[in-house]
């Protein structure tokens, strides 16, 4: 079942776009453009299973192997762990009482948001020759931490991808003429046979 007003909001989710930029020259004929790009993403839906609430699951906590490979986390307790009750192991299994609605009307945070750099070089020696070169980089902050059912979403609820950098490299040149071409047969190449449908017969 789909809440009206997520029925009416789910025919796509909302894009807030802001981009500034700025030119400056360097020297003669060579200049630098940076600019900066975000964009947030809105209107989440989320599922909600009406049998079941936050309070039917029990939370706890496992001891971490004693392994040197694991760092800080080696024999400590890891919490944030969530078990459903038995009496309510059944509906979660097979939910059948389900309804859409925004995520904005529960606890927490849902949200996308993108943010992204470019640098970019010109530079034009004359007036023939143009050269480009430039760095752009980004990352997605991805946060899904609001509680319908299951409170163990919360954990790593929270994903921030690494800037990765796209560097590019291009130019061009202009030439003074034209260059045109033609393609010639030599006189020793023998002729091509015309072949006809009585040849083809046979």
């Amino acid at each position: 079942m789909i809440r009206p007003s997520a029925r009416a909001g789910a025919s796509g989710r909302t894009t807030g776009s802001t981009r500034s930029s700025v030119q400056h020259e360097l020297m003669p004929r060579v200049s630098l453009d940076v600019g900066y790009y975000r964009r947030v993403f809105g209107n989440f839906t989320v599922t909600d299973n009406l049998d079941i609430t936050p309070a039917d699951y029990t939370s706890f906590c496992i001891t971490a192997p004693n392994d040197p490979r694991l760092g800080s986390v080696s024999a400590s307790q890891v919490c944030g762990l969530a078990d459903i009750s038995q009496a309510k192991a059944g509906v979660a299994g097979t939910p059948s009482n389900q309804i859409i609605r925004f995520a904005s009307e529960y606890g927490g945070e849902r949200s996308q948001v993108y943010d992204g750099i470019d640098f970019t070089v010109n530079a034009r020696p004359n007036g023939r020759l143009f050269l480009q070169a430039g760095v752009s980089t980004g990352r997605t902050v991805t946060k899904t931490c609001s509680v319908v059912d299951n409170p163990q979403t919360l954990r790593f609820c929270e994903v921030q991808e690494p800037f990765l950098p796209n560097y590019r490299v291009s130019g061009g040149y202009t030439f003074p003429y034209q260059i045109a071409g033609e393609r010639c047969v030599p006189e020793h190449w023998p002729a091509a046979a015309a072949v006809t449908s009585r040849h083809a017969r046979r």
